[in-house]
């Protein structure tokens, strides 16, 4: 087996702000002052309110929030049931000043909502807003060479399509989300047209989005020349999946780890249950010229199961052994993002074809899990009790969280202990 280049690879930023949290006091008397303060309430404040003012019963923000912890209690799946948990509520919401006339709104309020409001202002004001803070502590410990690793994946939300059958057939509406895994965060998230596919959706978003010191790995539907291409002039690294939409291309991977004469030429590295073969490519490698910025091939074979071999090919944009096989390890976080939105969110279940409103739907969601993980990284918890915690306890844990982010005297302790790591690094 070989050794790993001596290089700083992709690191866990989220790993290291929970850690560094462990490390500052927390007095008990401070939880319990940032717990009983409402700081809750302000959360979708500053989102710009789309309305007729003539015609406006309930406030925007507390109409989110009604909302937002209601799909919070694992979960609910469709416009009428969210406006009954909320009426099933009311004595509580009326006491935090939620309901303020006395009067639930209806599921037709909810749905206007959720189809009219603004996706892009969502998400600026609540999950942005959030990543921010994240990325202000991430600065502070990443070093020259530190790299991100990005996760490109399309999810399907299960219950928006209509069957064959029915009177107006359509198929489920995807979203593709990308993911910082390091800082546990969905930066975008973009509903997919029926009559298209995640690869323009992907190709476009790389026009705009900025990749400097970022690895991103995506599934085999985004092996192509282009995206390959657009990926190195974002200054991106790519770590692509080869399948069979790419037969040449494997066959030729394939062939080139086979071939005896590059035996001593492969790299092999174990780790995590699997096998990782990289071969980096001559300087004149013909096919370097189509694919932009390609320098390697990596063959992983999965050892975990022994039943079912597993075996994976990808072509990648470096040959540091190091970057490529944390990106291995690292690009299967966005299923498990995926994963606690249907089993924790339910959102496969939710039953809506209207393409804004899901957007918002996931939206919210996205922001759900996010919550998650802070308030993992606030509490010391295990995230499975961090989750289960934040679900039961919504108001508590988001003021714990917001709290936290507006005390000066905290903060101030992170940065510091932050600081001290990157010095020792």
């Amino acid at each position: 087996m070989s050794e790993r280049k001596n290089s700083n690879g992709i690191v866990n930023s989220f790993a290291v702000i929970c850690e560094t949290f462990h490390h500052i006091d927390l007095d008990e008397d401070s939880i319990i002052r940032l717990m009983d303060n409402r700081f809750f309430i302000h959360i979708f404040e500053n989102i710009p309110d789309f309305r007729q003012r003539a015609k406006i019963k309930y406030k925007l923000s507390n109409l989110l929030m009604l909302i937002f912890l209601t799909i919070l209690e694992r979960g609910k799946t469709s416009f009428v049931i969210i406006a009954d948990v909320i009426e099933a509520r009311k004595r509580t919401y009326e006491s935090l000043g939620l309901i303020e006339n006395g009067e639930c709104p209806s599921h037709d309020t909810i749905r206007r909502i959720l189809s009219l409001l603004n996706n892009d202002a969502l998400f600026e004001n609540t999950i942005q807003a959030f990543y921010f803070f994240l990325a202000l502590l991430e600065r502070h410990f990443l070093t020259q060479g530190d790299y991100k690793h990005i996760s490109f994946d399309g999810k399907e939300m299960r219950g928006s399509g209509r069957a064959s059958a029915t009177q107006n057939p359509r198929r489920n509406t995807a979203m593709l989300n990308v993911y910082d895994t390091g800082c546990a965060t969905v930066i975008c998230c973009e509903p997919i047209d029926e009559k298209e596919n995640e690869i323009p959706v992907s190709q476009e978003l790389f026009r705009w989005l900025e990749f400097k010191n970022s690895i991103l790995t995506a599934d085999a539907l985004h092996c192509q020349k282009e995206t390959a291409e657009l990926i190195t002039k974002a200054h991106g690294t790519y770590l692509l999946t080869v399948k069979d939409n790419q037969p040449s291309l494997a066959e030729e991977i394939n062939a080139r780890f086979d071939n005896p004469k590059n035996k001593n030429k492969i790299k092999v590295y174990e780790e995590n249950g699997r096998i990782i073969e990289i071969l980096t490519l001559p300087k004149n490698y013909a096919l370097a010229d189509e694919w932009k910025g390609l320098k390697s091939f990596v063959r992983m074979h999965s050892t975990k199961n022994s039943k079912k071999p597993c075996i994976r090919l990808f072509i990648s944009s470096t040959a540091d052994s190091r970057l490529i096989c944390d990106a291995i390890n690292c690009r299967w976080s966005c299923e498990q993002m995926h994963r606690i939105k249907d089993m924790d969110l339910f959102e496969d279940a939710i039953r809506s074809t209207d393409k804004n409103a899901l957007q918002n739907i996931a939206t919210l969601n996205n922001l759900a899990v996010q919550l998650f993980y802070l308030y993992q990284a606030v509490t010391g918890m295990e995230f499975r009790k961090a989750k289960i915690f934040f679900q039961t306890n919504p108001i508590d844990c988001l003021n714990l969280i917001l709290g936290t982010m507006s005390s000066e005297e905290i903060i101030n302790k992170l940065i510091k202990e932050l600081d001290k790591k990157k010095k020792k690094k």
